[in-house]
């Protein structure tokens, strides 16, 4: 079965991680409710918020947990700011309203459109425009198109975005996902695989949506391919591990005697023969041929009888002339510029308390879509905006580049609720030395447009915007 390796978000090489995708910051003021004492800006006051503003006033929690309860941004809950909150809880949250200003020399921003409650959008996925993809080289490929599938049948895929008041001042209301398909799924038969994700469900504080605009939402994704090869030029696997690399066939690869060299048991690593200095694999890893299962630090600990040969331990490099060579760490960016009115994310931001779009993620070789149970739990991260993935030194070739830049499409607060309206939330990530296929970059697509047009993929070979490192 031909297997596209580590996916986006998932907890291991090639993945983006929650940390990795804590790069999506926000460029205007912490995002306060409209109310005070909306905690979760969903337009009321509850006794649990409450609460949350005494704990605070106590000392027992921080501010951060409920901004907006701290009308006068001063960093802390004060008795009269709790009362306020009971008032409002008592009679509700009333829609703000704004005070002329004056205009002066000196220019003022501009007061955006008030919006209430934005309520449910029930975000319903068109197979026809979602699709799953790859990039090989120049070549994109489309794999699938992302299917929903509920108590064992196919149904449009869904997730249900329910969204808050909208900030007064910068425009912003926080995502809370309450529903969705069981599965979403694509059904990758060229691949010979079916992707299966299972939304966990109902999750507060997944994104945001910012319907003012003045945000920059989009990110970028870069990874180097050779940051350096055990045994060349004096590199380790010990200089591989401090620059938060991973190595490639780590257990196939000599980690005294002979370092660099490929291996299958300590003799191929002894720096003359019989000199028993040799040790064959970087570190323990679980077999993955063989004596499946068992633990392992060189492939020969795998083999079901001694000599066989049969033995694998651990992942071996796709490519048998690139063991040791370490793959760099993602670097992680915003894309610049303004993703524009209605934009949205759903993405792990601790910052703000946004916690993404959790998901437990699964293989399989057909469907239907089975649970795989906690150890695929994973964080996707979605955008409206641009999503950019570049691969630097691809294939292991230096200089060679290899680039993705997916569209998304935004929102539009004023129809917020209305299925029709549009919007594509996008997510693109690098794969490394896929079997098969090298280097390749894969892109999700949720588009809820009935008549949209593909997602536009531009695909590059110029360098990304510089990232920010993590």
């Amino acid at each position: 079965m031909t297997r596209f390796g580590d996916f986006p978000c998932a907890r291991k090489r090639g993945a983006v991680t929650v940390a990795a995708l804590t790069l999506v910051l926000f460029t205007t003021a912490p995002m306060h409710a409209a109310c005070v004492g909306d905690c979760r800006a969903n337009g009321t006051v509850t006794v649990d918020d409450l609460l949350t503003m005494v704990n605070i006033a106590l000392g027992d929690a921080d501010v951060s947990t409920c901004l907006a309860g701290d009308a006068d941004n001063n960093k802390t809950i004060t008795i009269d700011e709790i009362l306020t909150a009971v008032n409002n809880a008592l009679a509700g949250c009333a829609q703000p309203t704004h005070t002329p200003v004056a205009a002066t020399a000196t220019a003022t921003p501009t007061v955006a459109p008030t919006y209430g409650v934005l309520g449910v959008r029930h975000f319903i996925i068109n197979p026809a425009t979602s699709p799953f993809k790859a990039l090989l080289g120049s070549l994109s490929i489309s794999l699938a198109k992302f299917e929903g599938q509920t108590n064992g049948q196919t149904e449009p895929a869904f997730l249900d975005l329910e969204a808050g008041q909208p900030d007064p001042v910068t425009g912003i209301a926080t995502i809370n996902i309450t529903n969705a398909s069981e599965f979403i799924y694509a059904n990758a038969t060229v691949a010979s695989i079916v992707l299966c994700l299972k939304p966990l469900v109902p999750v507060t504080n997944a994104g945001v949506v910012a319907c003012n605009g003045g945000q920059q939402l989009g990110f970028t994704i870069t990874q180097d391919h050779t940051i350096g090869v055990v045994g060349v030029n004096g590199f380790t696997a010990h200089q591989c591990q401090g620059m938060n690399g991973n190595l490639q066939g780590p257990n196939q690869t000599c980690a005294a005697g002979g370092v660099g060299f490929t291996c299958r048991t300590n003799a191929d690593c002894d720096s003359t023969t019989g000199s028993g200095d040799g040790v064959c694999g970087i570190g323990q890893a679980t077999c993955t041929a063989g004596m499946t299962g068992s633990s392992c630090q060189a492939d020969a600990d795998c083999d079901t009888a001694a000599g066989s040969g049969d033995g694998a331990c651990g992942t071996p490099a796709q490519s048998p002339d690139l063991p040791g060579v370490c793959n760099g760490p993602f670097v992680n960016g915003i894309y610049p510029g303004d993703t524009g009115s209605g934009g949205v994310v759903l993405a792990p931001v601790p910052e703000f308390q946004l916690v993404g779009f959790p998901i437990r993620l699964s293989i399989q070789s057909s469907l239907p879509c089975v649970d795989p149970g906690p150890s695929g739990d994973i964080t996707f991260a979605l955008t409206s905006g641009v999503s950019q993935t570049t691969i630097l030194d691809a294939n292991n070739t230096a200089g060679q580049t290899l680039s993705l830049k997916v569209q998304g499409q935004n929102f539009p607060c004023a129809t917020w609720r209305d299925p029709t309206a549009g919007g594509r939330l996008v997510l693109s990530a690098p794969q490394i030395d896929q079997a098969g296929f090298g280097d390749i970059i894969t892109s999700f697509t949720f588009d809820s447009s009935p008549i949209a047009p593909t997602p536009t993929s531009v695909v590059s070979s110029a360098p990304s915007p510089t990232p920010t490192a993590m």
